[in-house]
């Protein structure tokens, strides 16, 4: 499913996006970062992985401090 410009105000929105994108490109992740972090920001769909979800925020966080983001285990 290509990534939409949809801008979720809501935490709901954010999260059934940030599902839709995640599923989408899953591959990508799975399973080589198994057991990793994605940060997701739902309306451009870049992702920032990390060891950590800290670490995976953190990094979201440079580029969009104020937004909602979508965080999940990769794997999981």
């Amino acid at each position: 499913m290509p990534v939409t410009n949809i801008v979720p105000s809501d935490t709901q929105g954010v999260i059934k996006k940030g599902q839709e994108i995640y599923e989408s490109r899953k591959s990508e992740f799975e399973p080589a970062m198994n057991g990793r972090y994605i940060t997701i920001e739902v309306n451009s769909g870049e992702s920032f992985v990390g060891d950590t979800r800290e670490e995976a925020v953190a990094a979201a966080r440079v580029r969009y401090p104020r937004v909602i983001l979508y965080v999940r285990r990769i794997g999981a």
